[in-house]
């Protein structure tokens, strides 16, 4: 072999190696890019989170922007009021705790796209898309799409429901009941409809205040009031939907027993006694999910003229 043929294949071999050696600091720098944005959104670090957005960018959020949010103007007013609902539940940091699953990440030259889940909300596969621009400044997101199908209608049981109380609990080692006994704290209500439409909810307010508390024998109550109740008496009320309980005069409560469906995820309330006479006797069924000191309820109604999605996230009190 001549050596101008080895020259040739030690060029080739270098280039080869050097295109190798880009291709893996692109990758890490963009799941650089995307661990701080997690950890700016978990923390509610305004400043570092908006940053981390080209001004041009496109959003579509399920549970805020019921169509696309266009550019810095529209998608920021959006998030600066999710920001300020979980902040004013809770009081130190970290707020949330986002923690992406499955992250895959595809570079093409100056542009990359980044997929990943969240298990954050009970009985739901929650899925994130980012489409990221190499910059001076660094990598930007030019567009974030987020979805979120039920983990029924998509097809996941067993093993493979990453949502269901069964996975967290084998996770852990411990039963979901063992997870979900103790007294519970409420930091965030979140009322959407069922296209993601945030809801003003007259009857509880955005912050309202409450308590939920399992015992070990099967026994269990709940109180939640509006923050701001009115000290005029009013028992008015309008009929509840079967699959909730009613709100009189800015007040929730009811108590009774509970029963876990591992499998699907859900907890069963069985009311034996209530606020409003008429919701004794319900059955309400609720997805949850246990993630340390963190209790996820997501109630879906069936109320008119629309179905709401109800996200209580609570924490437990030690």
């Amino acid at each position: 072999m001549t050596r101008l043929t080895l020259a040739l294949l030690f060029l080739l071999g270098s280039v080869s190696l050097f295109a190798q050696e880009k291709h893996v600091s692109a990758d890490t720098e963009v799941r650089d890019a995307l661990t701080k944005f997690v950890y700016a959104f978990d923390n509610l670090d305004w400043e570092s989170f908006r940053l981390a957005f080209d001004d041009d960018a496109t959003v579509f959020y399920p549970r805020a922007f019921p169509e696309r949010a266009n550019g810095r103007a529209e998608f920021e007013k959006t998030f600066k009021m999710f920001f300020h609902q979980i902040r004013s539940g809770k009081t130190t940091a970290p707020y949330m705790d986002i923690q992406p699953k499955d992250m895959n990440i595809q570079v093409f030259g100056d542009t990359a796209v980044a997929t990943f889940h969240l298990d954050d909300r009970a009985g739901f596969l929650n899925r994130r898309t980012f489409v990221l621009n190499k910059t001076k400044a660094g990598w930007k997101i030019v567009h974030l799409h987020a979805s979120e199908v039920s983990a029924v209608s998509a097809g996941l049981s067993g093993s493979n429901q990453e949502t269901t109380a069964r996975t967290s609990s084998e996770n852990n080692g411990s039963s979901a009941k063992d997870q979900l006994v103790g007294t519970w704290r409420l930091i965030s209500r979140v009322v959407t409809s069922e296209n993601g439409t945030p809801v003003q909810d007259v009857g509880l307010g955005k912050v309202p205040k409450g308590y939920l508390i399992y015992d070990p024998t099967g026994h269990m109550a709940v109180e939640i009031m509006k923050a701001d109740r009115a000290t005029a008496v009013d028992c008015g009320t309008s009929p509840a939907p079967s699959d909730n309980s009613q709100t009189i005069n800015g007040y929730d409560a009811y108590f009774g027993t509970y029963t876990i469906d591992e499998r699907n995820g859900t907890v069963t309330h069985k009311l034996e006694g209530a606020l409003a006479v008429s919701d004794v006797g319900k059955n309400l069924v609720r997805h949850f999910k246990v993630s340390g000191d963190r209790l996820t309820i997501v109630v879906r109604t069936n109320t008119t003229p629309e179905r709401q999605i109800r996200t209580l996230t609570w924490e437990r009190v030690r």
